[in-house]
């Protein structure tokens, strides 16, 4: 596979959702995931 993202902060370091984005600052509120 392809390295898609890298990690400093270990505080969220394992899960099954990842929230990417490119640069400048990004806030989520009430993220919702459902099956498809």
């Amino acid at each position: 596979g392809q390295k898609t993202a890298e990690l400093h902060n270990g505080l969220f370091a394992q899960g099954p959702i990842t929230l990417q984005h490119g640069a400048g600052t990004i806030k989520f509120r009430k993220v919702a995931i459902k099956a498809l």
